[in-house]
This record gives structure tokens, sequence and C-alpha cells, in this order.
């Protein structure tokens, strides 16, 4: 089973540590998942400012980019490219199928991202190519 792209068990895992909240990382993993909620919520119905909140993230967490370069170097899976360079403001009527998914994608990129940092952090995976090879192929 699969959630975001994620084998079941090392979803739960993460998502236990995240919610668990055991160190001050755990708490900003926390915050950043919520955030990552609210926009997807949003990107739905509603106004956001999508490449600024992504590229804060992938700040935040280079593992975000080295999941995405590992997982390119190995495979043929579609990885998202960044949105345009800029900014994107705007609400679903304006977008096309192709840009709503490919936000949602990086949105999920994301999430990867902060939660195999969150593995890492606690030792439950060793490096990134634990973590990739618990994805599915694409």
């Amino acid at each position: 089973m699969e959630k975001w792209g994620v084998r079941e068990d090392l979803y739960n895992l993460a998502s236990d540590l995240v919610w668990s909240a055991q160190t001050v990382e755990d708490l900003r993993a926390a915050r950043n998942i919520l955030i990552i909620n609210d926009l997807r919520a949003r990107l739905e119905n509603s106004y956001f400012e999508f490449e600024q909140v992504d590229r804060r993230l992938r700040e935040e967490y280079p593992v975000i980019e080295m999941l995405e370069r590992e997982i390119e170097s190995n495979s043929d899976a579609f990885l998202p490219e960044a949105c345009d360079g800029g900014r994107f403001y705007g609400s679903m009527e304006g977008m096309t199928t192709d840009a709503r998914e490919l936000h949602l994608q990086k949105l999920y990129a994301d999430t990867r991202g902060i939660y195999a940092d969150v593995l890492l952090k606690h030792r439950q995976i060793q490096c990134l190519e634990e973590f990739i090879n618990a994805l599915p192929l694409y």
C-alpha cells in the first residue's frame, strides 16, 4: 500500500515521528507539512504564493532536491521541473490541468523530502537510497 508515493510503512513511521514532535526539527517538519496540506487545499479553490513556499522548503530541506537528483539519475521517473522560474499567483480557474498537476507533484515531492529528512535524522534509514528503494516506479 502507498501513500504520497511512499510505501505505507515508511510513510506511517515518518508521520509518527513528525507528529510525536520529539525534537525542534520534528516540530518544524510538522509545521511545514501543515503548510503543504493548506497549499494543497487552497490549490483547489483559492489564490496562494506556491513558488515562495516551495522555494523556502527546498532551502530548509536540501534533501528534497538531493532526493529528486538521486531518483532522476537512477531511473526514468518523472520529476517536475521548476514552474516558469517565478512565483505563481492564481486560482484553479486560471490554471491548466498540466500546471495544477505540476504544482501538486512538487508539493508531494516536498512532503517526501521532509519525511526522508525526518527518517534520516531519527536514523530510521541510513541513506536516501534506502528511501528511494521504497518509492514506487513511475
